[in-house]
């Protein structure tokens, strides 16, 4: 009996550390986002794609905390609630990772011209994902909510993970090969955002329970705006 309230504790516990860490990554998201959005100017598509990352990850957060908020057993709305959640949890990071394509091809672009397609291979996976993810609303293969034991992990969880890894790596493989039009500084800002979401990925697939990957994100998002984002506005404002 202790051994299972002992248990019990401990996931409460992980849960309300889940709760916090997605609470302050959706509040951190909403600021950066809504500080470009106001200070700099919306015309301009890096700001754009800025502003993308912002809400996706903000948006993708928000279906996480779905996961961590219910006592099992889930009440019917309680279970409608987490299932749009994770719903909205698995679809974002495509179309994160397609904002963050955008940003970097943007941001390259002003410096040297990127003549390759980037998004036309992206977009096509992003569609075929989507609809994986939809057709799991009805057989699980990439997630399934059960009234009784929550959030789980479907049959094909790893194969949902491929898409939005490719995506990854990409904009990655993008950032290596224009690595000498890039400052220190912002080659630094990039790397970051390279490394932490990855980093996440491979703890949160080894160990289920650990919502890593919205507060690594938000914080690669956090460093891309201090290493780029403020310093590419700063040089704008001593141009003028």
């Amino acid at each position: 009996m202790r051994t299972v309230e002992a248990r019990s504790e401990e996931r409460h516990a992980m849960d309300q550390f889940n709760i916090a860490l997605d609470v302050y990554s959706v509040l951190l998201c909403l600021m950066l986002g809504g500080y470009v959005l106001i200070v700099n100017n919306r015309k301009d598509r890096i700001n754009q794609c800025f502003v993308g990352i912002c809400v996706c990850n903000a948006i993708m957060t928000l279906g996480d905390l779905t996961s961590w908020c219910f006592a099992l057993p889930l009440s019917e709305l309680e279970y409608d609630v987490m299932l749009v959640g994770t719903f909205l949890f698995y679809v974002m990071p495509a179309p994160l990772f397609l904002f963050f394509t955008g940003y970097i091809v943007s941001f390259i672009s002003k410096r040297h011209a990127v003549r390759h397609d980037y998004f036309r291979l992206s977009v096509v996976l992003f569609v075929v994902y989507f609809l994986g993810c939809v057709v799991s609303l009805f057989n699980g293969m990439f997630f399934t909510v059960d009234a009784e034991q929550g959030y789980m992990r479907g049959a094909y969880f790893l194969a949902a993970q491929s898409i939005p890894v490719f995506l990854h790596l990409r904009n990655a493989a993008i950032v290596i090969r224009y690595r000498s039009y890039l400052r220190p500084k912002e080659l630094m800002g990039f790397a970051w955002y390279i490394a932490l979401p990855a980093i996440a990925e491979i703890i949160q697939v080894l160990y289920f329970g650990i919502a890593l990957m919205n507060s690594f994100v938000t914080i690669a998002i956090l460093l891309v705006f201090l290493n780029i984002q403020s310093e590419r506005k700063a040089l704008l404002e001593k141009r003028e």
